[in-house]
């Protein structure tokens, strides 16, 4: 039985930011090990990314169903942390980094969460609906 850590944010008006990058580096159809030396050199990027204040997750990964994709996730403490890094050396390095490999298309998305619960309940049993909403 698989068992998540219960972490419910209490105050509501406070909330992380999360952030999703879905990259395309040259083609669709880029060999992976474009994709690979991509990540493998941004490294240093990654890792000074989470020097920065309030940087709780920092990742770069690839999308092992498409050779030319690199998804990018992190997350913030709040939305005051994700915009000194957006204004910092590290976020700005990583565009001159990734202009190496030729970015096709970029799309970006930022989410507020202002709730977070367990998947699995003290039952064991995986739902996708907050304690709260009755379900």
């Amino acid at each position: 039985m698989l068992r998540e850590k219960s972490n419910t944010l209490g105050d509501l008006k406070w909330s992380r930011v999360l952030c999703h990058v879905l990259l395309l580096l040259e083609s669709s159809n880029s060999p992976p090990e474009v994709r690979d030396e991509a990540l493998i050199k941004g490294k240093e990027l990654i890792e000074g990314a989470y020097t920065e204040k309030g940087c709780i997750h920092y990742l770069w990964t690839a999308d092992l169903n498409h050779p030319g994709r690199v998804v990018v996730y992190e997350e913030w403490e709040c939305a005051d942390d994700l915009e000194a890094h957006l204004k910092g050396e590290w976020y700005r390095n990583m565009f001159g980094h990734l202009a190496q490999f030729n970015i096709v298309s970029a799309e970006t998305h930022k989410f507020r969460v202002d709730r977070k619960e367990p998947v699995y309940g003290d039952d064991g049993i995986a739902t996708a609906y907050f304690t709260d909403e009755n379900k």
